[in-house]
């Protein structure tokens, strides 16, 4: 991704002011970086403990003041999800088709309803939900890195966090991404934790043990269909990290991931007949639109008008179709440009690949905040590419450490998430949950650093006699 990023901007000459600033900015935190661990080194810095209390209230204090502060007013898909969220507060069966047609926006829809039911509807429950969905995120990330690294990293990670620029700003929004984020977070979590006692547990424990996972991926499911994904990195790192003269820990394994997938297969019925029950017709069960859009040559695989009036021509013109049917259609079309058009796959990918991961500032510009402001953009981008850079570095750092780390977990995830929208639409704000994983794997990074300094701080301090 970090050549990819080097090359489309600069092979190409896709240089503007904005991007500039933002190549001004990275080169200035990497400039700062080994002088600020350097000088930690050599001073007591180092050995500095924040409370994890105090993490937590500046996470909340930061991501809160942000949403207070800097409000955005739902537009476009945001609204769709405000204005549904608003009607599942007020009544059990509700009827919005386009709905019908996404059944994903149920999920993080259902969720934001509870809280207006309690709450109201203004416009500022979902921002402060979302700042708490933040501050837990920054907590399992903080175990995250505790169990992959050390506290000193884990503390890093939680510094990261908090101040990510573009995941403070999308709080402002009303999205779907700071909730699944979290679940994806707390799955993780738990799989770290529980890793190494499936093979201690009797089987029917472990057999009990998968409903919590099976219901997290059901509700992450719910809300963006991508906990195949999660559980296709799991079987993968598990077949990597288990030892195959161990027919125990094979069996307990195995016997996880069947009874887990059968568990997520009933919670995806029960929500099926839910989301039905409650949009009165029957939902879409194949994203053919979604498909659709993703190979538009045109548009670079995102949304655009052209494919949007196919969408909404078909609702117009065929009104006795359920969703589902709408969507097969779309499908079928899409299916029909794949094989017939003239596409160049090469260029289509790489142009989709960009789009996915290779710029960082379209919170800013989704967000009601003064346009033309290039220190957001520049500082938001610079912030992610010394993430991504970092990532490298960490990775590198914990796999030479244990080569079965459930790190190659979370890197089999994003690898997952690039593919699938290689071959779906795409968008920027897609690759949130992937700067999770960033701040997660360049915590690690920047503390390797730290490590190394502290390393040739302490062989400069040693008398002659003692160097050898």
């Amino acid at each position: 991704m970090c050549f990819l990023v080097i090359v489309q901007h600069f092979i190409t000459l896709r240089v503007d002011r904005w991007l500039y600033w933002s190549f001004v900015g990275l080169v200035f935190f990497l400039a700062v970086l080994p002088p600020a661990l350097r000088f930690a080194a050599r001073s007591k810095i180092a050995e500095v403990r924040i409370s994890f209390s105090w993490l937590l209230a500046l996470c909340m204090i930061i991501k809160i003041g942000w949403v207070l502060v800097f409000r955005t007013a739902p537009a476009s898909d945001y609204l769709t999800f405000y204005k549904t969220s608003q009607l599942l507060a007020e009544n059990w069966t509700i009827q919005f088709k386009y709905v019908a047609l996404f059944p994903h926006i149920m999920g993080y829809s259902t969720f934001l309803s509870l809280f207006f039911i309690v709450f109201g509807d203004d416009l500022l429950v979902a921002p402060i939900v979302n700042a708490v969905l933040s501050t837990l995120s920054m907590a399992l990330i903080y175990y995250i890195v505790q169990k992959l690294w050390h506290r000193q990293a884990a503390w890093m990670a939680a510094i990261i966090w908090i101040f990510y620029p573009s995941q403070t700003i999308y709080n402002s929004m009303v999205l779907s991404e700071p909730y699944y984020t979290t679940l994806i977070l707390a799955f993780w979590a738990l799989i770290i934790r529980f890793n190494e006692k499936l093979e201690k547990m009797p089987l029917w424990k472990v057999g009990l043990t998968t409903v919590p996972f099976s219901l997290l991926l059901a509700l992450i499911d719910a809300a963006r269909p991508i906990a195949i994904l999660l559980y296709i990195a799991l079987t993968i790192w598990f077949a990597i990290s288990t030892d195959w003269y161990n027919k125990k820990q094979i069996l307990h394994r195995a016997s996880f991931l069947v009874i887990t997938a059968l568990f997520l297969w009933g919670f995806h019925q029960i929500n099926t007949a839910y989301n039905t029950s409650r949009l009165g017709e029957e939902i879409a069960s194949v994203p053919g639109f979604n498909i659709f859009v993703g190979f538009n040559e045109k548009s670079g695989g995102k949304w655009n008008e052209e494919d949007s009036k196919r969408l909404v021509a078909y609702l117009s013109d065929h009104p006795e179709w359920s969703a589902n049917e709408v969507q097969h259609q779309m499908l079928r079309d899409a299916k029909e440009r794949i094989f017939r058009s003239d596409i160049n796959f090469f260029k289509l990918f790489y142009e989709k690949l960009y789009s996915l991961w290779g710029d960082d500032s379209l919170a800013y510009k989704y967000s009601d905040i003064e346009r033309n402001r290039t220190s957001f953009i520049a500082t938001s981008n610079a912030y992610y590419y010394f993430t991504m850079i970092f990532s490298l570095i960490g990775l590198f750092g914990i796999i030479n450490k244990d080569k079965k780390s459930s790190a190659i977990m979370l890197c089999l995830f994003i690898l997952g998430l690039t593919a699938a929208h290689l071959l779906t639409e795409v968008a920027n704000r897609y690759h949130y949950s992937g700067t999770a994983v960033m701040t997660i794997l360049s915590a690690v990074g920047v503390d390797v650093l730290r490590i190394s300094f502290v390393s040739s701080s302490h062989h400069m301090r040693l008398p002659r006699n003692e160097i050898r």
